[in-house]
């Protein structure tokens, strides 16, 4: 009789089965949206809250509230987060991987504009900080004038923070991507 025990399925088999519980694995999850470029990752020392930047490194406010830890968040927020956005520990603390956080703030509901406004968020914090234009279409990117920034940022992103040009570095500040969310937190290029 053949064997068919997981064990002894060839790898390529035992990836497709996943976890068996029905739920995606992370890397299930980043398969499912599609190719990425990869890129070396400088640490990934999960569960430490990035530096706080100087707020006139960027063209809005900087949100500290999105890049806390979700244990360190009041329960009010909390709440206001998982009620509005869906968001939980795993999906807040690994940013990219709430399907919020795909959207321009126009995209989002009143009740969603509401709880960002609640955070002392605005449209113009959400759509640099929290989207960084990824779904703002070419005519929407050359009419704020960041198509330019987007391109070089595009081209950019293989390499680490501190390889960055002095040009590729303020493109990529113009987009609200910090030294933390595009070496460590960040798992997706735009």
């Amino acid at each position: 009789a053949e064997d068919t025990s997981a064990e002894n399925q060839p790898k390529e088999s035992k990836r497709k089965q996943g976890r068996g519980d029905g739920k995606q694995t992370l890397a299930e999850q980043f398969a499912s949206l599609g190719p990425i470029q990869l890129r070396p990752l400088k640490d990934l020392r999960p569960n430490l809250s990035p530096p706080v930047p100087v707020d006139d490194e960027f063209p809005y406010p900087y949100p500290k509230i999105r890049f806390t830890e979700w244990a360190s968040l009041s329960h009010q927020t909390r709440e206001i987060m998982k009620e509005n956005f869906g968001y939980n520990k795993g999906n807040w603390n690994a940013l990219g991987l709430n399907d919020n956080e795909r959207m321009t703030c126009s995209q989002l509901t009143d009740a969603q504009r509401q709880a960002i406004q609640l955070l002392g968020w605005n449209c113009d914090v959400w759509d640099c900080f929290i989207n960084h234009y990824k779904s703002y279409n070419a005519k929407q990117l050359g009419d704020s004038k960041l198509l330019g920034h987007v391109d070089v940022v595009r081209s950019a992103w293989v390499k680490l923070w501190a390889d960055l040009s002095e040009d590729e570095l303020q493109s990529a500040t113009r987009l609200c991507f910090t030294e933390f969310v595009w070496d460590v937190g960040y798992l997706g290029a735009i």
